[in-house]
């Protein structure tokens, strides 16, 4: 990621990209989905780029199945922060399942079964 310099901190700049076609990764792409980008020069250069999926993984998609998206800081912040929960509840499922519990999150509250 790109660290830009500012008041002794450093900031991340994060790239956000639009699916605008999915016609060959209908399984994996969702058209019109915002999907943040990982670095990766090599793949760049081969006309790809590295997206993370709802499953917190990255793959490669070749570039054009893909726009930049122009959106405001306080926007890209907040599309960031829900990606983040998503993929943090995700996490917590899986993590649950292997130690044999399903957990069920709701609005209403956490629900908790063994298997």
């Amino acid at each position: 990621m790109k660290r830009e310099r500012r008041t002794g901190k450093y900031m991340t700049k994060i790239r956000l990209v639009i699916c605008i076609d999915n016609e060959d990764y209908p399984a994996s792409l969702e058209r019109r989905k915002i999907y943040q980008v990982v670095p990766d020069e090599g793949a760049e250069s081969a006309g790809q780029v590295r997206v993370i999926e709802e499953s917190g993984e990255d793959y490669l998609y070749p570039v054009s199945c893909f726009v930049d998206a122009v959106l405001s800081e306080e926007v890209a912040a907040a599309v960031v922060r829900v990606a983040c929960l998503v993929l943090a509840r995700a996490h917590f499922k899986r993590e649950a399942v292997s130690h044999g519990v399903r957990v069920n999150l709701a609005s209403s509250g956490v629900r908790v079964d063994r298997l």
